[in-house]
């Protein structure tokens, strides 16, 4: 008989979190992890969200520019 596999040595209520986690990140977690990649990512699914939704005229919207290290460009802000 085989070794179980890590993932089968996993209490089976937290394997579905691994799993999700290994999806947004990679197989081997944070080790591959992209960070530049992972914000482009975010930014696309966070503008299709907003797109979505319906206007809400009780809510302002700004954008703004927030100054980075020396080195690093301004994150923007909205």
């Amino acid at each position: 008989m085989s070794e179980p596999g890590i993932t089968d040595r996993i209490d089976p209520e937290v394997r579905e979190g691994l799993r999700a986690f290994h999806a947004l990140t990679s197989p081997r977690g944070l080790v591959d992890f992209d960070v530049p990649r992972q914000r482009e990512l975010y930014e696309e699914m966070n503008r299709v969200a907003l797109a979505a939704l319906p206007p809400n005229d009780r809510v302002e919207y700004e954008d703004l520019t927030v100054p980075g290290p020396a080195d690093a460009p301004d994150a923007p802000w909205h």
